[in-house]
């Protein structure tokens, strides 16, 4: 602890005689996601989102060639928003600079500083683009390199390493290298170890892109994902999902063929992939071939579970590792017109063992067969968009409309039915469940009203499971409630106000029977950030959890409090810290929070008991494009003599952890 304080504040005073510019990216990665996700009730490693928010900030679009599709991958920016954008440049010609978004009527500045971050202009001959001097360098060079190697190691010994069911050292170690030529070949090699791991490159991943390669749009080789429609069918293993803006998550928005870039050691595809165009029609061509962990029946050859987890720390894990494979092959055709699209997609599985049904509706077998309708449609303020998904024995359908009902009011309506015997094993759809497409129905509405006095947002998610789930044995229901408000009273003060309502049925034994009870669980939120200065800001948040189960006659509180404060005294060198009291009943009642930490990682941290939780951390660029952050985080709990279980566990009542990043681009 003292040496890295001591660190801390050597960087501090040494900064002060350096003059490059910080790079800010991740910190508008940071904040923009913030504002998209919405703390959820259960712990959740987000750091593929954030990966893709640095993707979109590294390769900024053109104002100047982007279409209506193109921009509303950029957060924030609904099909309203980006009908705006292109109307302006239809009629006053090409942008000349980003901040001529501000001169659009109807966009709000608000919005406007959201999105700059993810625009560039550079078509117009002067190549001008939004500032970041990263992006003026990939301009003026053919070659652009990028290398992320990353440290973590807890302070405290974990149960799996002292009893030796962890055959591997302590430390998680990630690294990864990225190249670009040109913009037309592009190469990437990822390797990761997890604490507890033998080999430093217990993953390994990598990819070769190749853009306007002859005649095809696209090639790439190694390791990729595919997004089509809205997930139903085929995706990557990442995606937003409901959150405080009401409108965004709604609507997912196809990349189509992605070189795979992220650290998450499941379902994503390794083979190579394909994309040709001709006038407007798109072909996507696609083979995979893959192993993957599961346990699979010494006797009968049939796999009986899938994990997706990544670890390969004890025998058991290292056994089922790699054991089974998958292949895969299809293809994709999309017409477009008039910035619509409608598409169709079909594609193949086949699996090296067949699998074990548990029941009447689980896949069994080793071959399936998708197949795929998707559209996206616009006439006038209204977008028509969804999918209807065919695996063969059922069909899963998700249909939505969106629309402007009037400046700056955005609406939202989704209805999704997935049934019980619909089997999706890459898909990530829209629903209560995280991506899970099966045994779900559900209506979603939603609402974001910009007002001159602040942001509105409202949900409403109503969602039945009609058959047994893996935590309650019979078929049950609920419905979530969310409102937020956010204003900003006085200059460089903006307020977040939150409240969450959920009501969900949920299993309990009662007299030894097992029941079905209704749990209700509010949240209220206050967010206070304040820019004392361009060098200085803080921000304090305030939240109250409480849940109750009537017929139990069970009521929990949880609270949470934190103060937080960024502060970056000169242009290389920024420094932050968290403070965080909280204080539940149970791990029922828990809180989340996400917390500000080193590019590339995005986790939501519960907490539950009674304790405190303090980082800080630091972000020093040494040259240009030469960036080392650290971090140093610690939670304490009065009164406990140890902290988790099983092979997590650790005894004493402290969990402190010191992370170490360099990133280099040049």
């Amino acid at each position: 602890m003292r040496l890295f304080l001591y660190i801390t504040f050597l960087l501090f005073f040494v900064s002060i005689r350096i003059f490059s510019q910080t790079d800010s990216s991740f910190t508008n990665a940071r904040n923009s996601i913030d504002d998209i996700l919405d703390e959820p009730s259960e712990e959740l490693d987000n750091s593929d989102l954030l990966e893709l928010m640095e993707d979109l900030l590294n390769n900024p679009l053109d104002l100047n060639t982007a279409n209506e599709i193109e921009l509303q991958k950029i957060p924030f920016v609904d099909f309203s928003t980006a009908k705006a954008i292109v109307n302006y440049r239809l009629n006053y010609g090409k942008f000349f600079s980003t901040s001529e978004l501000f001169s659009i009527p109807g966009l709000n500045k608000d919005l406007v500083k959201k999105i700059i971050p993810f625009l560039t202009v550079f078509s117009t001959g002067e190549k001008q683009t939004n500032g970041d001097k990263k992006t003026s360098r990939k301009e003026s060079s053919a070659l652009t390199i990028s290398l992320r190697s990353r440290y973590l190691n807890s302070l405290q010994t974990q149960a799996g390493f002292l009893n030796d069911n962890f055959k591997g050292s302590k430390p998680k170690i990630y690294n990864r290298f990225k190249a670009s030529l040109n913009n037309r070949f592009s190469f990437g090699l990822l390797t990761e170890k997890d604490a507890g791991e033998k080999s430093i490159n217990d993953f390994t991943s990598g990819y070769l892109e190749l853009n306007n390669f002859y005649i095809m749009n696209k090639i790439i080789l190694g390791d990729y994902t595919i997004e089509f429609g809205q997930g139903l069918a085929l995706w990557s293993p990442y995606g937003f999902v409901k959150g405080t803006d009401a409108i965004y998550p709604a609507k997912k928005h196809a990349r189509g063929i992605t070189s795979y870039k992220n650290a998450d050691e499941s379902n994503f595809l390794r083979g190579f992939a394909a994309q040709y165009s001709r006038g407007k029609f798109d072909f996507d061509f696609f083979f995979s071939n893959n192993n993957f962990d599961a346990r699979v029946d010494s006797f009968t050859n049939l796999i009986t579970s899938v994990s997706s987890s990544g670890f390969h720390r004890t025998e058991s894990e290292l056994n089922n590792s790699n054991t089974a494979n998958e292949r895969i092959y299809g293809l994709s055709t999309q017409y477009k017109f008039n910035n619509n699209s409608v598409g169709l997609l079909y594609y193949r599985i086949n699996f090296s063992n067949s699998f074990n049904a548990k029941s009447v509706f689980d896949f069994k077998g080793n071959a399936i067969n998708y197949y795929s309708f998707y559209l996206d449609y616009y006439y006038k303020n209204f977008n028509i968009f969804g999918e209807a998904a065919y695996d063969g024995k059922s069909v899963a359908v998700i249909s939505s409309v969106q629309l402007e009902l009037f400046k700056n009011f955005n609406y939202v309506i989704s209805i999704r039915s997935y049934p019980r015997n619909y089997i999706n094993f890459h898909g990530y759809g829209f629903g209560e469940k995280n991506g899970n497409t099966s045994n779900e129905f559900g209506i979603y509405t939603g609402l974001r009203w910009r007002t001159e006095y602040g942001l509105l947002n409202f949900y409403f998610d109503q969602f039945n499971f009609p058959y047994p789930t893996s935590t309650v044995p019979f078929s049950s229901s609920g419905n979530e409630l969310l409102l937020s408000i956010q204003t900003s009273p006085i200059r460089k003060l903006v307020m977040n106000f939150k409240f969450k309502n959920e009501n969900k049925e949920i299993s309990e034994s009662a007299d030894n029977i097992r029941e079905i009870f209704n749990r209700n669980k509010r949240n209220y939120r206050l967010d206070i950030i304040y820019d004392l200065s361009s060098e200085l800001r803080i921000k304090g948040r305030f939240e109250y959890n409480k849940i109750s189960i009537d017929r139990l006659k069970l009521a929990e509180d949880g609270v949470l409090f934190y103060q937080d404060i960024k502060f970056s005294p000169s242009n290389n060198i920024s420094l932050g810290g968290r403070i965080v009291f909280f204080q539940t009943d149970s791990f029922q009642s828990a809180v989340f929070e996400y917390e500000n930490d080193l590019a590339g990682i995005l986790s939501n941290i519960g907490l539950f008991g009674k304790g405190l939780r303090w980082y800080l951390i630091s972000r020093y660029r040494i040259s240009e494009g030469i960036l080392l952050s650290l971090k140093y985080s610690e939670t304490f709990k009065s009164g406990e003599k140890s902290l988790s279980s099983g092979n997590s566990l650790i005894s004493g009542n402290i969990d402190n952890r010191l992370s170490l990043q360099l990133d280099v681009n040049l």
